[in-house]
């Protein structure tokens, strides 16, 4: 690629450095070169950014990525186009020389993101995990059980600083989870066993030196770290996780973020909220936390009529405000359409019971009666019809 080309990517991640991270900044290096180890291999005459175009160069492009072998993962894909995009419109819209026209990738072009569901161990084998790592006893293991019990990622325990576990007023432990992925720190309540397993880490470990954290630009003290200070590879927590699954003879792929699946999986399926989980893993939207909820239908609908059965027992010792004998008498057992609209009726009272809003009151009783007058309607029209 030509120096004129070049020169526009080396201004460009130089103007992103002072705002976006040295992980960000790295991406959009890669995913601009993608786009440019292109032009230079199938339009080598291309003298200008400016004179990019939509045909032929950026739907060759396109068709380049969804054609590679070995494919390239739709999230990748997902990525380098939109980085790619940002960089084309931004340097347009700047008004830098040698601009490319604007809107030669638009939002159509990024591929459906995919949406995996959570991996979360079985209960047996989630407890031959944690039996080998005990038994295993190295510092990566007890690395990884700590993983196990406070569901942070990889890349969290990698940056867990040395004074990470923190004592609150009441003599309750939490463990300081740094800045990571979402650009979020948070705290995570820990019970004793866990407090015990960072001591040790913490005492195996030493005081080592100061390394620069590169999400912060700081020197930090990390928990898990090297002689050296700087933090272990994530290649070190894998292998390890990998010989202990093996020698546990689990057949299954076991990878450390199952770990942190399981951890709120199991939260989950013991009572904890879902806004008390989202909290815990540090998501930012509780539409993240609710994928938990896919993987355990069956720990779902136990919860489900758990809470049906309070809420019947909730509403059945209410006083009945207004007299409604048909809701009172069973529907035709062998009808499902009067049973349903018995039940639609029914929902609706109890919003009416509940609503704060004197409007929204008037409303839903209003929609009660049209409701009950074509119950009754039905019934007649089936009666008569038997």
């Amino acid at each position: 690629m030509n120096e004129r080309i070049e020169a526009m990517r080396a201004r460009y991640l130089a103007a992103m450095l002072p705002t976006r991270r040295k992980k960000t900044v790295n991406g959009y290096h890669g995913s601009i070169a993608s786009l440019f180890h292109f032009l230079e291999e199938h339009h080598s005459d291309l003298s200008s950014l400016a004179e990019l175009s939509r045909e032929p160069h950026i739907t060759g492009w396109l068709g380049f990525l969804a054609s590679r072998k070995p494919p390239y993962a739709i999230d990748s894909r997902r990525r380098y186009i939109f980085q790619v995009r940002n960089f084309l419109d931004r340097i347009h819209d700047w008004g830098w020389e040698d601009a490319p026209p604007h809107g030669l990738l638009t939002a159509s072009d990024l591929p459906k993101s995919t949406r995996h569901l959570p991996r979360p161990l079985a209960p047996e084998i989630d407890l031959k995990i944690q039996e080998g790592l005990k038994q295993d006893g190295s510092l990566f293991a007890r690395a990884l059980l700590l993983m196990r019990f406070t569901g942070i990622r990889i890349g969290e325990l990698q940056r867990l600083q040395h004074d990470c576990l923190v004592r609150g007023k009441a003599g309750r432990h939490s463990i300081r989870i740094p800045l990571g992925k979402l650009r979020t720190e948070r705290m995570v309540p820990i019970d004793d066993a866990t407090v015990t397993l960072i001591q040790s880490i913490r005492a195996e470990c030493g005081m080592r030196p100061e390394a620069i954290d590169e999400e912060t630009g700081h020197p930090v003290q990390f928990l898990l770290s090297d002689p050296n200070g700087r933090p272990y590879l994530f290649d070190r927590f894998r292998l390890k996780l990998r010989r202990v699954a093996a020698a546990a003879n689990i057949k299954e792929r076991v990878y450390p973020h199952r770990l942190r699946h399981t951890y709120a999986t199991d939260l989950l399926r013991h009572g904890m909220s879902l806004p008390a989980v989202m909290k815990l893993l540090g998501h930012t939207s509780l539409t993240m936390t609710l994928r938990y909820v896919d993987v355990a239908p069956d720990d779902l609908a136990k919860s489900y009529l758990a809470a049906a059965e309070k809420a019947r027992a909730h509403y059945a010792a209410l006083p009945i405000r207004t007299p409604i004998t048909e809701l009172q008498a069973s529907p035709p057992r062998d009808e499902p359409i009067t049973t349903a609209l018995h039940e639609v009726i029914a929902r609706l009272q109890q919003l009416r019971f509940d609503s704060h809003d004197s409007r929204e009151r008037t409303g839903l009783q209003r929609q009660v009666e049209r409701l009950r007058r074509a119950h009754e309607a039905l019934i007649a029209i089936l009666g008569g019809a038997k």
